[in-house]
Parts: C-alpha cells; structure tokens; sequence
C-alpha cells in the first residue's frame, strides 16, 4: 500500500463524495419502487381488468436490472473504478498508518468547539490509535454476505449470459437487503471520511409523484382525460 498523505486522503474524500451521489440515487429509485409496488398491490384487480399486468412487469425488469447493476457497482473493487468497497478496502490497508493524528490533520480541532473528530475516530479503532483492521474487514464481509449473490446475478444475467447461469435464484427482497446495506455503510464512512453527519441518504420526496396514477390518460394524443 503507498504511503498514507493528505492526498490520499483527499482522493478518497473525492471518491465518497462520487459514492454518495450514485448511492443516493439508487436508495432514490428504490424508494420510488416502493411506492410503486404498493399502488400496484392496491390496485391488482383493475390491473388485470385493463391488462396492465405487461406494463407493471416492465417496470418490475427495469428496475430489477437497474438495481442489481448499481449493487455490483458498490460490491466490486476493479483497478480502474470507484465503490464502497473499493474505499473499504483502501483503509484498512492503510490502517497502520491511520493514527488519531493524522485524522486531526485532515479536521483540525477549533476553538471552543466540540471534539467531534474523537467521538467520530472512536468508531472506526480498537486501540484508541490507529483505525482497526478487523472492524472494516467486518464491514467488507457483511457486505460480501449480504450482496455477492446480486452481484454474481448482474455478472451472470446481465452484463453477460453466463454458460454456468445464475446459481442461487435472486429476490426483490436481496435487491433491498443489498440497498439498505449500502445506505447503512456508505452514511457511516461518509461521516468518517467527508466529515459531514448523514443518517440516510433516502431523501424526501416534497411532491406527489404518484398522482400520475390517480389520473385517466388519453394514450391518443398524450393528454389528460
């Protein structure tokens, strides 16, 4: 592992900041499916009664495909592209080197303000001095356990048809397992990393996307009947 600099670090606050803005928007779109699988279940006998089953199984592929390709994106740790676990992966490489010193470096304490840089190194060491192995490999493996059967799905049905096919049968319920994971992991090294406070990166919705639905369209000439 090179050596551990402020540059390095700055390259990894980039590549949080990169990490934040893909995995906001894939948290974005699942919240979205939510939703939409909700107003389907409601409303499944005039589905059916319209023959609206075909479109509803679309949306279903479309975001299945959509999601299990970002769920990879953040699984994987490729030379020449950015993903959590890529960022994992470089810090505990460098742990040794991590010290308490070298976080105040990067977020130097101020005046009459609280010691947050501590509170917020403290969760990442065992020691109390540099950052613990052993912690970040526990989060790369809580990943790999909850997201490499996605991700070999998105490797095998998706980026390629794969001659050994998918192995073991994946769910929307994996997809979300996945997602929520993501949105778990990706607040906390974000906090560590960019030194700003998230708790989630599922946004609000401020408007009523779903009054689409509760409209008739005229599929004739694109206006509201």
């Amino acid at each position: 592992m090179e050596k551990l600099t402020k540059e390095t670090f700055q390259r990894w606050r980039s590549w949080a900041e990169r990490i934040r803005d893909d995995l906001q928007s894939i948290v974005s779109d699942h919240q979205i499916y939510e939703q939409f699988i909700e107003i389907v279940n409601g409303n499944l006998e005039h589905i059916e009664e319209h023959h609206g089953r075909l479109f509803c199984d679309f949306v279903r592929k479309c975001y299945g495909v959509h999601a299990a390709t970002g769920i990879r994106r953040h699984a994987k740790k490729h030379k020449d592209s950015i993903s959590l676990v890529k960022l994992l992966d470089q810090l505990q490489k460098s742990a040794s080197q991590f010290t308490y010193e070298f976080y105040l470096e990067q977020f130097p304490l101020e005046k009459d303000q609280w010691e947050w840089q501590k509170a917020t190194f403290a969760g990442f060491t065992e020691n109390g001095r540099t950052l613990s192995v052993r912690m970040i490999l526990g989060d790369i493996e809580e990943i790999r356990i909850i997201a490499e059967k996605v991700s070999v799905f998105a490797d095998r049905a998706i980026a390629h048809l794969d001659q050994r096919g998918i192995g073991k049968k994946v769910t929307y319920d994996d997809l979300a397992d996945s997602i929520i994971l993501f949105n778990k992991m990706a607040c906390k090294y974000l906090v560590f990393i960019t030194g700003t406070g998230y708790t989630t990166l599922r946004p609000t919705i401020l408007f009523d996307w779903t009054r689409i639905f509760a409209v008739s369209l005229d599929i004739r000439n694109g206006n509201e009947s």
